[in-house]
């Protein structure tokens, strides 16, 4: 390739040059050719938290499954909440639109509950 600058008493000439790139795939040399076999203390160690979680998921969808068939539209004169705190003290409300916020809290907070446990048993399961 050719440039001429027209400013210039003696034309400039530039020539490209072309670049092969190359890419090269380097393993970290903490990697072997064989994987591990884990010991037979790490797949019981690994056993026991995937069975804790798995419990913990379970429980989380049962509690949301059931914060789902919570209705309080059919029956506004007759929702109550009750809160209860450490000490004993506790506060009631029977306003439906407060009962929902509440609701729509919790169902959230399981929603988020799940899908952290989830990524949780994935990642237990790569070795």
């Amino acid at each position: 390739m050719t440039a001429i600058s027209k400013n210039a008493e003696k034309p400039a000439v530039a020539q490209a040059q072309e670049q092969n790139t190359t890419m090269t795939v380097v393993k970290p040399a903490n990697q072997t050719a064989e994987a591990k076999q884990p010991t037979i203390e790490e797949i019981k160690q690994r056993a026991t938290i995937i069975n804790l979680l798995q419990g913990k998921h379970t429980q989380l969808t049962e509690k949301l499954n059931s914060l789902e068939k919570f209705d309080i539209e059919h029956d506004r004169e007759n929702v109550t909440a009750q809160l209860e705190d450490a000490s004993g003290r506790s506060f009631t409300s029977s306003s439906p639109k407060t009962i929902k916020l509440v609701l729509d809290s919790w169902k959230s907070d399981f929603k988020e509950a799940i899908a952290e446990t989830e990524q949780k048993l994935k990642e237990a399961f790569n070795w």
